[in-house]
């Protein structure tokens, strides 16, 4: 992802319809990659984590296979909207508006664990850390949409 930002920060020199057409196309690719990423994860993480551990300690993993997975699900979310604020956002001078909406998830992240991980426990880490990067991606989303609409595109 960083290593896209050079490339599309190249683009701003081009008209703004033209610009959010190559980071459209780009990121459907690296959408693509995304995908790919959790699809390998949910398909190996029980055989990797037996292949590397014995019988009595992946027992014992059991219960955080839920944390896991749902930590890989963030992980996705996070470069999703990594993508959309660096490549999109910051690349193209609004980089203050990603600053306050990255601000936001992280408010969301910390009371969340403060109110969930006492109520429910560790599996209350990953959903304050998911429900941050949905608050951040529909922000990202609408920024994103506004743009579009200054830069008159249509999609």
């Amino acid at each position: 992802n960083q290593a896209l930002f050079p490339y599309i920060s190249e683009k701003a020199s081009l008209p703004a319809v033209e610009r959010l057409r190559f980071v459209r196309g780009t990121f459907k690719i690296y959408a693509v990659v995304v995908v790919l990423f959790l699809l390998v994860v949910f398909a190996l993480a029980g055989p990797l984590f037996s292949l590397f551990f014995d019988e009595k300690f992946t027992m014992g993993l059991r219960p955080f296979m839920t944390v896991f997975y749902l930590m890989s699900v963030w992980v996705a979310m996070v470069m999703v909207n990594y993508f959309i604020g660096l490549q999109v956002l910051v690349a193209f001078g609004k980089d203050k508006v990603y600053s306050k909406y990255y601000l936001i998830n992280t408010i969301v992240a910390v009371v969340g664990f403060v109110l969930l991980l006492p109520r429910i426990g560790l599996i209350g880490a990953p959903l304050s850390l998911i429900f941050g990067e949905l608050i951040l991606f529909i922000f990202l989303f609408s920024a994103y949409s506004e743009f579009k609409k200054e830069a008159n595109v249509r999609t």
